[in-house]
């Protein structure tokens, strides 16, 4: 009975060590290197760059944000907002930030935010073509020439603007009807709205003004589509024919 009961215990151990090296040699489907899926390649993605040129409340930030839901793969990037928001969490910015808010801020700081927007195109995945949407910048001909290098140096694709060509009279108009908070605009008087309202727009007259005339008649960009505005809502119509323009782009 002791020898049928070593036997047993014998033969169980050999067993044992059997089915151990039978499970080393069969690699386990969980761990193993060749059932995991490969990453795919990082490409390098095709970046169009959109650039909204305008007078202030003309509608192109409402403009860009809403192309950029309309299109698949877009990104709209708003250089005032960006500012502002850094002026919220950047006390020393933000002194700084005050001496400018009605004028151009120094370009240094506008390429620092705009570093943003390159952070969002580089670190995002993205299926197709990337249509980027800048909005607030370039705002002058130095800027502009500064932009152009950038989009060299990345290997983005020359930018083209849209031109939302408001007259003063409806920008005006628009300023009173959609005051905006986060400038404050809702709490000026008629006076000091007015007021605020010539030194923005002599801001745009100068620079930008200047910008845009060397856009057009020296093909600095691929090209200057306008987008004429005939009354104060008449976003559905600008979104309609920037979309036109942009499908043969």
């Amino acid at each position: 009975m002791v020898l049928l009961i070593d036997e047993l215990l014998r033969f169980k151990s050999q067993t044992q060590k059997f089915v151990n090296r039978i499970a080393l040699r069969i690699p386990s489907r969980k761990f193993s290197r060749q059932s995991q899926p490969k990453p795919r390649p990082r490409r390098n993605p095709v970046v169009k760059p959109i650039l909204l040129f305008g007078p202030p409340w003309g509608g192109k930030g409402t403009l860009g944000r809403r192309l950029a839901i309309a299109i698949r793969d877009s990104i709209h990037f708003d250089n005032g907002a960006a500012l502002r928001e850094r002026a919220a969490r950047d006390p020393e910015f933000a002194e700084i930030y005050a001496r400018y808010e009605r004028s151009l801020v120094p370009d240094q700081y506008v390429f620092e935010t705009l570093e943003l927007a390159v952070q969002q195109v580089e670190q995002g995945t993205f299926d197709g073509p990337i249509h980027l949407f800048l909005d607030g910048v370039p705002r002058n001909p130095e800027q502009l020439k500064k932009l152009l290098r950038l989009c060299k140096e990345k290997g983005w694709r020359t930018p083209i603007a849209l031109h939302v060509n408001a007259k003063r009279e409806i920008t005006f108009e628009r300023l009173q009807k959609y005051p905006r908070e986060d400038r404050g605009e809702h709490l000026m008087n008629a006076a000091e709205l007015k007021s605020y309202f010539d030194e923005r727009m002599a801001t745009f007259d100068g620079p930008t003004a200047t910008m845009i005339r060397e856009c057009k008649s020296h093909w600095l960009v691929g090209r200057v589509h306008p987008l004429p505005v005939r009354k104060v809502d008449c976003i559905a119509e600008l979104e309609a024919e920037a979309l036109k323009v942009l499908k043969q782009n």
